[in-house]
């Protein structure tokens, strides 16, 4: 292998990827794009909004539509005062003799002013049940509100019942808020939340799964345009196969560690500069300097680990029908960790999970989600690394042997039985 020619087929990949306007429009869009899925909805969520629900309560205890309203004025006495806008919600008794039916239908009218149906009833085993018929149910902010304003009431009404007196009520009602405190190596302490822990794992998840299929992507693609094209057969002419399909993937690698050099400034500029003072929320050390590493090197050895899969698939490919119907197994591998993050954040030591993650289909993702979660045991990212490591050896020598006979092939696509054989082949 000559190293010369190595270079030029590097710098020719690099150089026709990095020039594309695709490219920069991509790798500038991107911290923005991630940027505003962070902090947009947070803003939005703290939006008071400016429209107000109108809710008719039909009310079977007899006492709670009532106190609904009385509560209601109050509040709105205390927001006004203080400046703030009003209640988001309009509570209104139906009007005598009109059933909850008519109600109901008004709210399926595109056209009606009510935007919901508050039904409170009273069983006979004496607890109190409530339904809410609403134009739009998937309003949280709607729906806990409402949950939150009937079950205090009730409890003030059950607690004048039994003659409890208010000092005594007060106490009742008190709550305990746990504060939760990540336990890190060495036992370091810093607070955290749910919120904070699956944006990290999902963020760093997703975009694993975005570099390695992005790029793997254009690898295969490009190996079956050159394919179908014949310019493959020029560039053999004077280059040996392992030389163009080292050079392809060690160019468009560069490609890839560029892009994540350019995130990774981005990113620090957004921290420093600290728009909206939003980095007031999380604390120091969100990221840490280990796992950015960590990242950096799962990255480069998922990367050339699929690189042989998709080169080697791209080489028996001939249409892009085809490169979809081989590519979808390894977008599902790849997934994986983001469509069971759930699973992964409750037990990340789980004996399945752990195993999984040292496997080289799955250690780049999955290992990287359980580092951005937890302290992972030492042996266990080293022998994550190891062991894909080994199967990056592994794979290239497959790939290479399937792209080295693949690449001349055309017409239709071989069978696994041909492929076998190609591998079989001295």
């Amino acid at each position: 292998m000559k190293i010369k020619r190595l270079n030029a087929v590097i710098k020719r990949e690099f150089k026709e990827r990095v020039m594309k306007k695709s490219f920069l429009i991509f790798t500038l869009l991107t911290p923005l794009l991630f940027g505003a899925l962070m902090i947009v909805p947070s803003l939005l969520w703290m939006v008071k909004s400016e429209k107000i629900n109108k809710i008719v309560v039909f009310d079977r205890t007899g006492f709670m539509v009532k106190e609904l309203i009385d509560q209601q004025q109050k509040d709105d006495e205390r927001n006004a005062e203080k400046g703030d806008p009003g209640s988001p919600i309009e509570y209104i008794r139906p009007i005598e003799k009109t059933e909850i039916k008519n109600y109901i239908d008004q709210v399926g009218n595109e056209k009606g002013e009510i935007d919901g149906v508050l039904e409170i009833k009273s069983e006979e085993n004496g607890e109190i049940t409530s339904t809410f018929y609403g134009k739009n149910i998937s309003n949280i902010k709607l729906v806990s509100t409402l949950e939150k304003k009937l079950n205090s009431l009730l409890l003030n009404y059950l607690l004048k019942k039994n003659n409890i007196s208010e000092k005594v009520a007060e106490e009742l009602k008190q709550k305990v808020e746990i504060k939760a405190v990540k336990v890190e190596k060495g036992g370091k302490t810093k607070e955290s939340s749910f919120l904070k822990e699956y944006l990290k794992t999902f963020f760093v998840s997703m975009l694993l799964y975005m570099l390695i299929i992005g790029y793997g992507q254009t690898l295969m693609r490009g190996v079956m345009e050159e394919k179908s094209s014949r310019v493959v057969e020029l560039l053999l002419s004077s280059l040996k196969p392992s030389e163009l399909l080292l050079g392809k993937v060690l160019g468009i690698a560069s490609v890839g560690l560029l892009q994540y050099i350019i995130w990774i400034v981005c990113g620090a500029i957004l921290f420093l500069f600290n728009p909206l003072n939003f980095t007031s929320t999380l604390d120091k050390g969100y990221i840490k300097p280990e796992e950015i590493s960590l990242f950096l090197v799962f990255f480069v050895l998922g990367f050339f680990f699929y690189a042989s899969v998709f080169a080697a698939m791209g080489s028996i490919c001939s249409t892009d029908q085809e490169v979809q119907q081989l590519t979808l197994p390894i977008v599902l591998i790849l997934i994986f960790p983001v469509l069971i993050l759930g699973m992964i954040l409750q037990n990340p030591n789980a004996l399945w999970i752990v195993v999984l993650s040292l496997i080289p289909l799955f250690s780049p993702t999955l290992m990287m989600t359980r580092i951005s979660i937890m302290s992972v045991p030492l042996w266990q990212t080293i022998s994550s690394i190891v062991i894909l490591a080994l199967g990056v050896v592994f794979m290239a020598w497959l790939g290479g042997k399937i792209y080295r006979t693949g690449i001349l092939m055309t017409g239709k696509r071989p069978t696994i039985f041909e492929i076998i054989r190609w591998l079989k082949a001295e």
